[in-house]
């Protein structure tokens, strides 16, 4: 359930930082949200492509695509020397986050019983809006405390412990 926060969190961790981004690389205001336009974009159009695409290859491809992808993108737009790296690393971000969402809510409704589904896609919808409010929080004081560029490799710091736990006993 804790990565299905992670597209929610990357909107909303990013949002306080825009204006510092636009300073950094001397961006119009249009050219700072297109990043923002461009990954919701790429997030919901791609999770209609990359939800039927983990029904025919499996989840787990697709999951572990999304993250390796998210995360890279990540990378590339913490350590961007321009704002069109920057649009290019959101895209990506983007579908890497869209690769991500369908996965879990199909492990979801997979893994309980029908009497308990409800509940159980109540949590995991519960856990995509706490990522959304928690990178506001998050993003406003990384913005005033260090640099715009840690609002990128928050979500890595948060999937690490993820990707130590899912990992084969």
């Amino acid at each position: 359930a804790l990565l299905t926060a992670v597209g929610p969190m990357s909107v909303d961790l990013y949002l306080p930082s825009l204006p510092e981004l636009g300073r950094a690389f001397g961006a119009s205001v249009p050219q700072v949200q297109l990043t923002l336009s461009g990954y919701l974009l790429c997030f919901a159009i791609g999770q209609i492509v990359f939800g039927p695409i983990s029904d025919h290859v499996g989840r787990k491809p697709v999951l572990l695509t999304g993250l390796a992808t998210f995360a890279v993108a990540s990378v590339a737009a913490a350590t961007a020397g321009s704002a069109t790296v920057i649009l290019l690393a959101r895209l990506l971000a983007g579908a890497g986050a869209a690769m991500i969402m369908p996965v879990t809510l199909s492990v979801v409704t997979s893994s309980f019983p029908a009497d308990k589904r409800a509940n159980a896609i109540g949590v995991w919808a519960g856990f995509a809006g706490a990522g959304g409010i928690l990178g506001l929080f998050f993003s406003a004081a990384m913005v005033d405390w260090v640099t715009w560029r840690w609002v990128f490799a928050m979500p890595l710091v948060l999937m690490s412990p993820l990707a130590f736990l899912s990992r084969p006993s």
